[in-house]
């Protein structure tokens, strides 16, 4: 059985974003189990804030990014943009394609020459809206396709994820481990967020 400080932690400390309604439930009921009443599991697009409902909005507030420009705050308080979070755990989907503008309009890989793709993969924006999750020294673990991190296309990719923090390791994951939902060949990326104290920028 939980203690109170393990119970305490759950309610402050952890939270969950999934679009999947059953995922949700899965995920709040298995806190509820754990001895958490207070669960901060939230259904949502985390790639569309601008879609977010008020209780939604309301729990992961707290978690934001304060700046200390008033303007970044304001704007952040509005956007949802940039957060606090120490470690981030994901397994965003890969297929499809993001084609609304007013979702890849906030995106810096949805661009090239400041204009705004007509798509772009999902799993592609999720690795700089999770990044934006982060704080700085945050580090996160991350499943993509293999392919993010050998094709040759993918090099831009590759070029902005080392821009925004380290690579700590990529563990390759055998071609079985998501069957029968997938069979794309996927690894396991964990970073660390760039920061002066914790993770001192390096060029290479």
């Amino acid at each position: 059985e939980p203690s109170r400080e393990q119970i305490e932690y759950a309610s402050k400390m952890i939270y969950g974003i999934d679009f999947d309604e059953r995922a949700v439930k899965i995920a709040k009921a298995l806190n509820l189990i754990a001895g958490d009443g207070k669960t901060n599991v939230y259904k949502a697009n985390s790639l569309d804030a601008y879609q977010w409902d008020a209780e939604t909005r309301v729990g992961l507030k707290s978690m934001l990014k304060k700046f200390k420009e008033y303007e970044f705050n304001k704007d952040n308080e509005k956007n949802y943009r940039y957060f606090n979070f120490d470690v981030l755990m994901t397994n965003p989907p890969f297929a499809g394609d993001i084609s609304e503008k007013q979702i890849l309009k906030d995106y810096e890989l949805a661009k090239k020459k400041n204009k705004v793709l007509s798509k772009m993969d999902r799993h592609l924006l999720f690795i700089e809206r999770n990044i934006n999750f982060l704080k700085e020294g945050g580090r996160m673990a991350f499943v993509l396709p293999q392919g993010v991190f050998n094709n040759t296309s993918e090099k831009r990719i590759r070029e902005f994820i080392s821009e925004k923090a380290r690579i700590l390791g990529v563990v390759s994951l055998h071609l079985n481990t998501f069957r029968p939902h997938t069979g794309t060949k996927t690894s396991v990326l964990f970073l660390q967020k760039w920061d002066n104290k914790l993770c001192p920028k390096k060029e290479d």
